[in-house]
């Protein structure tokens, strides 16, 4: 139960105001003002309560905050931000000029982040080649390849060689040495040296391989169209092309390099037959890089599903010849003595220049005392 003070207290509050009309807050005491100075009375209480717009207040509203169906306070304001955000930048013209500068930082940003990846991949590409490089080592060996299906690729990458080869120099065709030197390079043999002189890398029957590359690059064929002949020919129980296939080298060698026909048809035949007397095997001689951890031991280097082999069998090095050298005392020298001749006291032997001296010599012999020579009138 409350008490009789606090009952009268809050009877006061609820029932208002018990001015008279026109009467002021305080009828003794200090009034409350208004922010103009003026003495607040009862019917500015009542025009508050009624206009508060007209009141105290001076336009002030409170707008309850509303949320969503779910009753999710933090959707509701993420919502609200949105949307009040929106509203800004369509106040703006529709472009969000503060945005700006942070979506090209961001672009920056991505941009710099692929220029580092860029870079660490690179990094670790040549780390791999390094690596790699490291792992190989040049030996001294022999290269076999046998096998028409591995024959015809080498002899299409060495007419594509040499073909390049040619259009850089004006050269048609090629000699025995481009053509081994080109065999060679293709299956990654480099030349050695022996006493001081080149062993020819490619060995056996160089000039069968020559007279086909030979033929190839004189009729233009490319080495797709060099290892088709290659292995028509080889695959055929009686050594010749397709038809197809002569008829198209035919057609072209007559229509598009201007030859007769019958020379066109002569061309194709002498393809032909030099791709029948190529060797179903090559072997060559030189340094190849295999891995280290290889040894001395032969390295297969036969593809998958071929009916060939391909095998590298590294050679031990030739022992260098052992030189030796003895240090021999050299012999004194024996002693040389020179003798001068004498020399003739004849007028007819004498030196003229020496004539005075001797007739000088003379006279004073003559003259001495006790000479025995006696003086002639």
């Amino acid at each position: 139960m409350l008490q009789r003070s606090t009952d009268n207290a809050v009877g006061a509050l609820l029932s208002g105001p018990t001015w008279q009309p026109g009467q002021t807050s305080a009828p003794s005491g200090t009034p409350l003002r208004e922010s103009d100075g003026a003495p607040v009375n009862r019917e500015g209480v009542r025009a508050e309560a009624e206009s508060p717009q007209l009141g105290w207040g001076r336009g002030t509203s409170f707008t309850p905050l509303a949320v969503n169906n779910d009753g999710n306070l933090d959707e509701t304001l993420d919502q609200d931000f949105k949307r009040d955000l929106s509203a800004d930048r369509s106040a703006r013209g529709g472009t969000d000029n503060s945005a700006a500068p942070l979506n090209r930082a961001g672009q920056r940003l991505d941009e710099a982040g692929g220029a580092l990846k860029a870079g660490a991949d690179a990094l670790t590409r040549a780390a791999q080649a390094n690596s790699t490089q490291k792992s190989m080592e040049q030996v001294e060996g022999r290269l076999n390849v046998s096998g028409a299906n591995n024959v015809a690729p080498v002899m299409a990458r060495v007419v594509e060689s040499l073909h390049q080869q040619n259009h850089s120099t004006g050269q048609e065709g090629a000699n025995t040495e481009r053509v081994s030197a080109a065999m060679a390079g293709v299956m990654g043999i480099s030349p050695v040296e022996h006493n001081g002189q080149t062993v020819p890398p490619i060995e056996g029957r160089v000039s069968r391989y020559q007279m086909f590359a030979d033929q190839a690059l004189r009729m233009g064929l490319s080495g797709d169209e060099a290892q088709q002949v290659v292995r028509e020919v080889k695959a055929s129980p009686d050594g010749r092309l397709q038809p197809a296939t002569r008829d198209r080298l035919a057609h072209a060698q007559h229509e598009e390099r201007g030859e007769a026909w019958a020379d066109s048809v002569q061309s194709v035949q002498t393809l032909e037959h030099s791709a029948r007397l190529l060797p179903n095997t090559i072997s060559a001689y030189g340094t190849r890089a295999v891995p280290t951890e290889q040894g001395h031991a032969p390295v297969i280097l036969t593809p998958a599903a071929s009916s060939g082999s391909v095998i590298f069998t590294p050679v031990p090095a030739p022992p260098t010849p052992t030189v030796i050298l003895t240090s021999v005392p050299a012999s004194p020298l024996a002693p040389v003595i020179f003798t001068p001749a004498q020399q003739s006291q004849t007028s007819t032997d004498a030196s003229p220049a020496l004539s005075g001296v001797e007739s000088t010599s003379q006279s004073s012999q003559s003259d001495a005392p006790g000479s025995d020579t006696e003086d002639t009138p």
